[in-house]
């Protein structure tokens, strides 16, 4: 009975893939066979082989073992599949590289205008994924509203918000979570020269909060350093609240971008992304100048509302943000699809010659 119980036990299967980026080893389990997940490095999107790829691949690995004669042993089935080499380079060389072998289209004639502002809802996928997070940020919205509502009435009426505030708080924590990660793909795939993102995020909460604390950590980052950059000039300008958060907005997707395509997040340095700055910098203005009117409108449209009545700003604050994020990232995307175009034209021995 013993024999028998434990033959129905099934081996867990792990199917091995390879970052076609950076070449990094993931090992996700059978149910992704077949699906799309992030490097865990480089945040690019994996495709993972199917089960009949696997097997094949197992096969093949297992026949190119050299014969032991001292070893009457049957090689096993789970030998590591052998992974590309690849020298270590950046994301963006990368995925031009990657661009030129697929033969995949240019950027369109307008990167930043089309498919952009009409992006959260181009096609299923997206539009699903922004209704999601549109209710989610749309109650977290409304639980804020409601508390300061409380909150204003007095000590008494804001001791009901002390439980509304753990619910907000669990909302706020998936929404802002699995936006964050779908911003990253939308980013890498757009980046990528897709005109549909494919690579959406799966997993849970744990793996997207990786993510949110990702944006925190540029978001920061970026605000400190515009912070330091305008607080000298404030002698000058009288001002230091639009000076920060104009140099933030500045700031904050060259700082996105210089994260992906940096080794590491916590050093959101990239020599690719600077060096765009001077090499393209028509094509950074025009997305920043739209990344900039995406804000400006919707804080048009919730600004008057919460005046008006703050609960119907909460649940319209969810849409509106959502839609802003999803347009933002699509944008950013745009840049790094240049960035990556650059990249591919740009020949370093040739400054080496002109000296």
């Amino acid at each position: 009975m013993s024999d028998s119980s434990s033959s129905k036990k099934k081996k867990k299967i792990y199917i091995a893939a390879y970052c076609k980026v950076c070449n990094t080893r993931v090992t996700p389990k059978a149910k992704f066979a077949g699906r799309r997940i992030k490097c865990p490095d480089c945040f690019t999107s994996i495709q993972i082989p199917t089960l009949e790829e696997h097997r094949a691949q197992q096969e093949a690995a297992k026949l190119k073992e050299p014969v032991q004669p001292e070893k009457h042993e049957p090689y096993s089935l789970n030998a590591p599949v052998e992974g590309p080499e690849l020298p270590p380079a950046r994301i963006f060389e990368e995925q031009a590289k990657i661009r030129n072998v697929r033969k995949r289209p240019k950027p369109p004639k307008r990167p930043f205008l089309s498919n952009v502002f009409q992006f959260p809802w181009s096609d299923a996928g997206t539009v699903a994924r922004w209704g999601m997070i549109s209710g989610g940020l749309a109650v977290n919205g409304a639980i804020m509203a409601i508390n300061f509502q409380l909150a204003s009435s007095g000590l008494i009426m804001a001791i009901p918000g002390l439980f509304l505030t753990v619910a907000q708080m669990a909302v706020a924590t998936w929404s802002l979570s699995y936006v964050s990660s779908c911003g990253f793909s939308i980013i890498q795939d757009t980046g990528a020269g897709l005109n549909k993102v494919e690579g959406w995020p799966d997993g849970g909460v744990r793996e997207w909060m990786m993510d949110l604390m990702a944006v925190f950590y540029v978001f920061f980052a970026s605000g400190f350093v515009s912070y330091l950059i305008a607080y000298p000039l404030k002698s000058v300008t009288g001002m230091l609240g639009p000076p920060v958060l104009i140099l933030h907005g500045i700031l904050f997707p060259a700082a996105i971008l210089s994260a992906l395509d940096a080794d590491s997040i916590l050093l959101p340095y990239s020599e690719m992304t600077l060096r765009s700055l001077v090499r393209i910098p028509l094509a950074w203005a025009q997305m920043l100048g739209l990344y900039f009117c995406v804000w400006l409108t919707a804080g048009a449209i919730l600004v008057p509302l919460a005046m008006l009545n703050p609960i119907v700003a909460g649940l319209a604050s969810g849409p509106v943000i959502t839609a802003g994020i999803f347009i933002s990232a699509r944008l950013i995307g745009r840049q790094a699809w240049l960035v990556g175009e650059d990249a591919s034209k740009f020949d370093p021995d040739a400054d080496d010659d002109d000296d």
